[in-house]
């Protein structure tokens, strides 16, 4: 019996939020933050490498509000409480602000 082909579909979005969070700040010369691209094709080229799927979709929200919007809201809550809004990671570090501290006083 023939097997069935494979299909994986990436939620496009929650990757690229994965992977900019998750991998060291790397930067382009013009200082534009790259760490997303390198992670998302990373992953790609290791899903195709060990997985060999027959298929390969990607998946992004649409326009306006999306299944996740309202559990974005909720988990964000607590932490812009905490947090004074900053441009970038590393200024947010850099201000002692991280999960689960407190803000500074």
């Amino acid at each position: 019996m023939k097997p069935r082909p494979t299909l994986y579909i990436l939620d496009a979005y929650s990757l690229i939020y994965q992977v900019f969070h998750a991998i060291p700040l790397m930067t382009s010369p013009s200082g534009q933050p790259t760490q997303a691209v390198f992670g998302i094709f990373r992953d790609l080229l290791n899903l195709i490498r060990d997985r060999k799927p027959d298929y390969l979709a990607a998946a992004f929200d649409g326009a306006g509000p999306v299944f996740r919007s309202e559990a974005v809201r909720r988990l964000q809550g607590p932490a812009r409480r905490r947090c004074p809004r900053t441009s970038s990671r590393r200024s947010r570090s850099s201000a002692g602000c991280s999960r689960g501290s407190a803000s500074p006083s």
